[in-house]
């Protein structure tokens, strides 16, 4: 425990004092025996806004994105970079070929670098650690797949029980998952390190952390691991494929009579859920993921904003490609669920769940269709034809948003509508008023006339007058579209008030030197300058006065 407390009040300090002389302690990668020379830090967000009226930093905090950003926060943020660890972009190395002291759970729990050093390098182990959990749980997936195919003969239509090769593999695939689960552990047991050390930085730095995580079941991550744990742990164990389940007479059209084994090796496609474990890839390689505690640092937590994880991460990557991620959820899960129902129903009725009609079955079903009359005789068939029917109406719903998406039209097509739409109707109007004020000119011109039929001119008059009573209705319908459009067109109101509101703050501070509650107020103003000036123009009025008497005197 002392040790703890000796880690833990050394990365407090050095979190807030473990950066001198303008460079970063202990960013390169590998760790902190010294300090190395100041290293220049990228920034690969959005570039701020400017304003060109003012001048040094100010330029820079004076708007607010139309999101509701302020990028003060980031102007703030970028101005102390140099200084700021959590602004080093993420650590990328291989993970294949490269190694870190910090995987080691005392290195890291007693280690003396700042947190935030402690925390990038923390990242990559988790990122490393999930990287081959999900290597490992497809290998799996693909040696479950092989240990089917190599336990069903095409012959006898049936799935071969109590081989000894069908029970070594079973019996390495037992140990494969045992390692699996082990790593689960392993992982989990990190996340706990992590916990602690930040446990004990924000006791010595004063704050109240609350109760300390002694291990998984006392922290938060308690259900998470039970479910990961049960999840991962489905599998076909050795030696429990002995015939013990009677067939109801009319299920199967081969092999009538033979009883099913007690765990079949067709319950081992269930091993798919492990492709689960690629989510967590995903979002260790998604950037609002990585970069998180500099989100946290810019307020988000001020907003309220729930904690990033791997759902935020999942939706920034289908609302980047929303088609692409909708298409790649239905190849793949196509794809295992044709599988799954031809390994369910080929033992049952081989001539007709064929693999090329199981796939096509999957598919109609996945649109809510029948397809040839096919149906799942088997219980676990039925099981996975009511998965193929939720999972279609999942993608079906995905799919109708995307459509939807493309149809709709973004802000700048609107905006290019509406402009183009305000152009025309403004041209009308212009073009009709013209034409009433030709109309109505030619009218008075033939009314005061002499040299004109009385017939002919009546005539003239008429046609004239209603020619332009008509275009000044039309002139007016086209005002009356105008004034619509404005109704209920775009207000920035509320974006130009936010945007006066920050120039008038500036210019308050730069004029009058004042500033608001919880701001510090320049030390130079205009006013105070001008103050300087007039006090220095007195002194020198009141030298020449002395000066000119002086000269009288003389």
């Amino acid at each position: 425990m002392g040790g703890a407390r000796a880690a833990g009040a050394a990365s407090a300090n050095k979190s807030d004092g473990g950066v001198k002389d303008g460079g970063v302690k202990g960013s390169g990668g590998g760790g902190g025996d010294g300090a190395p020379p100041r290293v220049a830090v990228e920034y690969d967000g959005k570039e701020p806004a400017f304003n060109s009226e003012l001048s040094g930093v100010d330029e820079q905090n004076s708007e607010e994105s139309v999101y509701g950003i302020d990028t003060k926060s980031v102007t703030n943020i970028l101005k102390n970079e140099a200084n700021n660890l959590n602004c080093i972009k993420p650590k990328d190395d291989n993970v294949f070929f490269n190694t870190n002291k910090f995987a080691d759970y005392k290195t890291y729990f007693k280690s003396q670098e700042p947190l935030s050093f402690l925390e990038r390098e923390f990242d990559w182990v988790v990122r490393r650690k999930n990287v081959f959990l999900a290597l490992l749980g497809t290998f799996t997936i693909i040696f479950q797949v092989v240990e089917i195919e190599t336990a069903y003969e095409d012959e006898t239509h049936m799935y071969r029980v109590g081989w000894e090769v069908i029970e070594i593999m079973k019996l390495c695939q037992s140990i494969l998952t045992l390692i699996l689960l082990i790593m689960l552990y392993d992982y989990y047991q990190y996340q706990i390190l992590g916990v602690k050390k930040n446990w004990y930085v924000s006791l010595y730095e004063g704050k109240r952390p609350g109760n300390l995580p002694r291990g998984i079941w006392s922290s938060s991550f308690r259900w998470p691991f039970i479910v990961e744990f049960v999840l991962l742990l489905i599998h076909v164990p050795p030696y429990l494929d002995f015939r013990y389940w009677d067939v109801p007479e009319g299920k199967t059209n081969v092999n009538v009579g033979l009883k099913k084994p007690f765990i079949s090796d067709v319950m081992g496609v269930f091993m798919c859920v492990r492709l689960y474990l690629w989510v967590r890839v995903i979002r260790d390689h998604t950037s609002v993921y990585t970069r998180r505690r500099l989100i946290y640092e810019g307020g988000y937590r001020e907003r309220g904003g729930p904690p990033i994880n791997f759902k935020i991460a999942c939706k920034k990557h289908y609302l980047k490609k929303e088609a692409l991620s909708v298409f790649t959820l239905l190849f793949l899960g196509a794809l295992i669920l044709a599988y799954s129902t031809w390994v369910s129903e080929r033992d049952y009725q081989p001539k007709i769940f064929n693999l090329k009609d199981c796939i096509w079955f999957t598919i109609f079903q996945t649109l809510l269709c029948g397809f040839r009359g096919m149906a799942a005789y088997t219980t676990f068939g039925q099981y996975v034809a009511l998965a193929i029917v939720f999972f279609g109406i999942i993608v079906l719903s995905l799919a109708i948003a995307v459509v939807f998406n493309a149809i709709a039209l973004s802000a700048n097509e609107s905006w290019a509508l509406d402009w183009i739409r305000e152009y025309t109707l403004k041209e009308k109007e212009r073009n009709a008023a013209t034409d009433y004020l030709a109309y109505w000119w030619r009218y008075l011109a033939v009314k005061g006339a002499t040299d004109l039929p009385p017939d002919e001119q009546r005539r003239l008059q008429s046609d004239y007058y209603s020619s332009s009573v008509a275009m000044f209705n039309k002139m007016s319908g086209h005002s009356g579209e105008l004034a619509q459009m404005q109704d209920f067109g775009v207000d920035s109101a509320l974006e130009d008030a936010i945007k006066n509101a920050k120039l008038v703050k500036t210019l308050k501070s730069k004029l009058l030197g004042r500033a608001d509650d919880g701001e510090i107020a320049p030390a130079d103003s205009t006013l105070s300058t001008m103050t300087t000036l007039e006090t220095k123009l007195d002194a020198v009025e009141t030298q020449q006065n002395r000066i000119l008497t002086l000269l009288n005197d003389l």
